[in-house]
């Protein structure tokens, strides 16, 4: 157990949060022993994208578990400060730092 690689998988409504993204990521997983954090996309100002539903994340937890790979669905902290997971990337700071 201990010698388990941890993968970190981003999920985005509508861009890999389907049956078909399951089955492809359970292929993956099973070559080597691993286990993945399921970690919903955090959405900031300007983005297209967002979290899929708490159903999806549960379904994909249970699809990955029940075929024999650990997963956890990570929870999201900072948010509302908009550093959470994949926020950072997202702000622009100007010449004196400011957001902008």
């Amino acid at each position: 157990d201990r010698w388990r690689t941890t993968f970190e998988y981003v999920m985005i409504d509508g861009l890999n949060d389907t049956p078909a993204d399951m089955i492809r990521l359970l292929k993956l997983m099973r070559r080597l022993p691993s286990k993945v954090n399921l970690i919903p996309f955090n959405p900031f100002p300007g983005s297209e994208y967002k979290a899929p539903k708490e159903e999806v994340l549960k379904e994909f937890s249970n699809y990955l578990y029940n075929n024999g790979i650990h997963s956890n669905v990570r929870k999201s902290r900072g948010q509302k400060i908009l550093a959470a997971c994949g926020q950072l990337a997202g702000r622009v700071l100007s010449s004196d730092g400011s957001s902008g």
